[in-house]
């Protein structure tokens, strides 16, 4: 449980939220915002010498980059360049209106506790939206990095690579409102009471002269409902050179949950049947316990976690999560990572290439692998900070992440379309792995 609610990642993208949570304080001015996080971080940041930055001069040199005036969306981006001279990964400051946000708050909403009441006071972590993750551009428009395949957006065409240029009500056919557009193209700006709205998403495609108008409906999202859904949805079979190769992603690993449907998608036809697997853990969030490599009849990996007074914590083997072996699986796999590969699936990765278990393909991990612990500020944003150093077998890991066996690189965004190279390169390497690998014996 201490690694399941520390050792999570954090990623950098951004989508279009909805619903934003409530609050029960008034919003804190810029100067009041950043000093509450320059606070925290000072008590908590694992390293008592802050890697070398006069932490104190960083507060004066920021906060006279902040006014009264400025958005909530600047402030945060002023406050975000200063955590960032840390140079340490989980350690970010997220706004109630964005997705990042929700999905965070979900995944660490255990340690939040009745804390979690202040800004979902049903306890449960939910917004409205479509199913997609994004990276804003500097013209306004958003990217979309990511298409869930539990989301709406899936189902209206689009796809990773489609530029939003333009959200509004209603559907294609409709005249535009007198208003204007429902929603500008900021990534801070959040839907209101949308869940059943139907939507126009305006958006860009690769080099295409005109833009696209695809209609989707805002749903009520639970993060790990869609995670869950997605991750079902995503198991496939995949035919390559007589070789029937089964395909799972996993957007998150941080809970049991996704560890218990790995299993059960693994242990059930019309996975169970074929010749290898390949598990995608690009992007999204980690989370993953040592023992889950044990899916693979693998031993876990040994974590020490150290904090700023220097005490190391040895995590301790929870013999609970360590698969039975009947419901192993023993046939050849390879992992599929890139640069979004971050925290624990960084550590799953380090582990299961040490162990000599399969091949790993793509890019380089994010290298980010240090233990984050939440706060919710006053005005309900989240604030992450890395708060314990970490090794894995002896081996430090953030900033140096973990390099595949096979380099496999994927076009830029608008480029790929429906191509993806990083996965074909994969099933070419698992398609050899099964021709000649026997299974592992129980």
């Amino acid at each position: 449980m201490q690694l399941r609610l520390l050792i999570l990642i954090i990623g950098l993208f951004t989508s279009c939220a909805c619903a934003a949570p409530q609050t029960t304080a008034d919003e804190p001015r810029a100067d009041a915002l950043l000093d509450e996080v320059w606070g925290i971080v000072n008590e908590q940041f694992f390293d008592p010498a802050f890697k070398g930055v006069d932490w104190h001069a960083a507060r004066r040199r920021f906060a006279a980059r902040l006014d009264d005036s400025m958005a909530a969306e600047r402030a945060a981006e002023v406050i975000n360049e200063m955590l960032k001279e840390l140079g340490a990964s989980h350690t970010r400051l997220y706004l109630p209106e964005t997705v990042e946000y929700h999905e965070l708050v979900d995944i660490y909403r255990e340690a939040l506790g009745d804390d979690l009441r202040r800004v979902f006071p049903d306890g449960i972590v939910h917004y409205s939206g479509f199913g997609v993750a994004g990276q804003p551009e500097q013209d306004g428009s958003i990217v979309l990095t990511d298409v869930y395949e539990a989301g709406t957006a899936l189902n209206a065409g689009l796809r990773p690579g489609d530029r939003f240029v333009m959200i509004r009500r209603g559907q294609p056919d409709d005249p535009p409102p007198m208003c204007g557009t429902f929603m500008t193209m900021s990534p801070m700006l959040a839907f209101k009471g949308g869940v059943g709205m139907d939507v126009t998403l305006v958006v860009r495609r690769g080099s295409a002269k005109d833009p696209l108008r695809r209609a989707v409906t805002l749903r009520d999202i639970v993060p790990h409902e869609l995670f869950l859904e997605s991750m079902r949805r995503s198991a496939r079979v995949i035919e390559r050179d007589d070789q029937r190769l089964a395909y799972v992603r996993l957007r998150s690993w941080a809970g049991e949950e996704y560890q218990n449907l790995l299993i059960e998608l693994l242990n059930a036809e019309p996975l169970r049947s074929c010749d290898g697997l390949i598990l995608d853990l690009r992007g999204g969030w980690g989370g993953a316990n040592p023992e889950y490599l044990s899916v693979f009849g693998c031993g876990p990996p040994t974590l020490e976690m150290s904090n700023r007074e220097g005490q190391i914590n040895r995590i301790a083997k929870n013999p609970d999560n360590i698969v039975p072996v009947e419901q192993q699986w023993r046939k050849p796999v390879t992992l599929l990572i890139d640069e979004g590969t971050r925290s624990g699936k960084e550590i799953f990765t380090y582990a299961f290439k040490k162990a000599g278990r399969g091949k790993v393909v793509g890019t380089r991990t994010a290298g980010a692998v240090l233990g984050g612990r939440p706060f919710l500020l006053s005005d309900g944003s989240l604030l992450v900070v890395a708060v314990s150093d970490v090794r894995v077998d002896g081996v430090r890991l953030e900033g140096v992440g973990v390099e595949p066996d096979v380099h496999a690189e994927n076009p830029a965004l608008e480029l790929r379309g429906n191509d993806d190279p990083q996965l074909e390169r994969s099933l070419d390497v698992l398609a050899t792995e099964a021709s000649g690998s026997p299974v592992m014996p129980r």
